[in-house]
């Protein structure tokens, strides 16, 4: 007996062909169809309770393009959502809050403290007690602490001495930080107040500084017998003019005023006391 189809069964029959051989699947609560693309307008949810991944892809092409899952989503949502803070383990991010890793600031060299003792003279005394070579262009932020103990004529309480400023010291001669310097002050005794100072400096690669501190107007009731104890650290990092907020290396290469040219590069002294 020959068999007979309708034209609605052949219709059925060819739609099914090209559904299963074509493009893409659209169904909700259909199948999941590998080879080919599916599409859905509602979640679709996989729950399990293996103690491991609910879900492995595994992609052996070596190909230039090959990868093990793509994402796509418009460019205002993100691609990931998920519940966990958990680190996780050999993810390799390109950016952070939108910033590549190079608008990061990483110290690339730190200096701990370094602490000396060396005789003030009247006028200004240029004090370093930290050397540092750079490789890459940096911006080195440097603390230096002072403190004068008097072996001669104490001052009487509260008279104003010297005052203290930040400084470092180029081939090209030593420059102060530019600020407003802090004075010491006389407590009738041992030792005299204390003053802490907080500096930036650019320097250039291959450029080597010294880092240390100025004490200016040194008059004769405070160079007589007197020391003065400082300590100088430092943390420099990577200068990226690209930084929001930061200026460009040029601008900010030299931005302290020129205290004095003495025409050599000066060295920690050896009737320096280190400490």
């Amino acid at each position: 007996m020959k068999a007979v189809f309708s034209p609605p069964t052949v219709i059925s029959v060819l739609a099914l062909m090209i559904s299963v051989s074509g493009a893409a699947i659209a169904a909700n609560g259909g199948i999941f169809t590998l080879g080919v693309k599916n599409t859905a307008t509602r979640t679709t949810n996989l729950t399990t309770t293996v103690n491991g991944p609910s879900l492995q892809i595994s992609n052996s092409s070596t190909g230039s393009s090959a990868t093990g899952l793509k994402i796509s989503v418009p460019a205002s949502r993100p691609p990931l959502v998920v519940s966990s803070k958990k680190k996780v383990p050999n993810l390799n991010a390109d950016l952070l809050d939108g910033r590549d890793s190079t608008q990061f600031m990483t110290p690339v060299a730190v200096g701990f403290p370094v602490a000396y003792e060396a005789p003030l003279a009247t006028g200004g005394n240029f004090l370093y007690a930290a050397q540092y070579t750079a490789t890459t262009p940096v911006v080195c932020d440097v603390e230096a602490g002072v403190q004068v103990g008097f072996f001669g004529t104490v001052p009487p309480p509260g008279i104003l001495g010297p005052f203290v400023r930040g400084a470092v010291a180029r081939m090209s001669g030593e420059y102060d930080d530019g600020y407003w310097g802090f004075y010491l002050a006389s407590t009738g005794g041992l030792p005299s107040t204390h003053i802490n100072r907080n500096s930036s400096y650019f320097v250039d690669a291959g450029e080597t500084v010294l880092f240390g501190v100025l004490i200016g107007d040194v008059d004769t009731a405070w160079s007589d017998g007197t020391s003065a104890a400082f300590s100088v650290g430092y943390r420099c990092y990577a200068a990226n003019p690209a930084l929001s907020g930061v200026a460009s290396a040029a601008s900010i290469a030299q931005e302290g005023s020129v205290v004095s040219q003495k025409g050599t590069y000066p060295a920690p002294s050896p009737s320096w006391n280190k400490k």
